[in-house]
């Protein structure tokens, strides 16, 4: 439902802050990019995982003003992101349903 898909982005969101935005990964980070990123892992990792979310991605954007170098470092950080976080829920999945085959076998 769509309560648990915001709950879900929410968690991701924050998530992404404590990977990307911690010690010297902040410095030079605006509060805007860093919540511009923040919300694009959400976007993608609950999309990967067919949640239905909201984003405005296109007011995002359009907060990198025509510099496309730091759009593309900021591109590389939510990809990498994004890759991990879903890497890190498929593998705890993936051990929750190992468990479970155990547990009926």
């Amino acid at each position: 439902d769509h309560a648990t898909g915001q709950q879900a982005k929410t968690l991701a969101h924050e998530l992404a802050h404590e990977t990307l935005h911690q010690g010297k990964n902040r410095e030079g980070l605006t509060r805007t990019v860093a919540e511009l990123e923040a919300e694009s892992v959400a976007y993608v990792v609950c999309t990967h995982f067919g949640l239905d979310v909201e984003v405005r991605a296109s007011r995002y954007i359009a907060l990198w003003d025509g510099d496309s170098k730091a759009l593309r470092a900021s591109l590389e950080r939510i990809s990498t992101t994004a890759r991990a976080l879903i890497d890190d829920i498929e593998s705890v999945d993936g051990a929750k349903t190992l468990e479970t085959r155990k547990a009926v076998a």
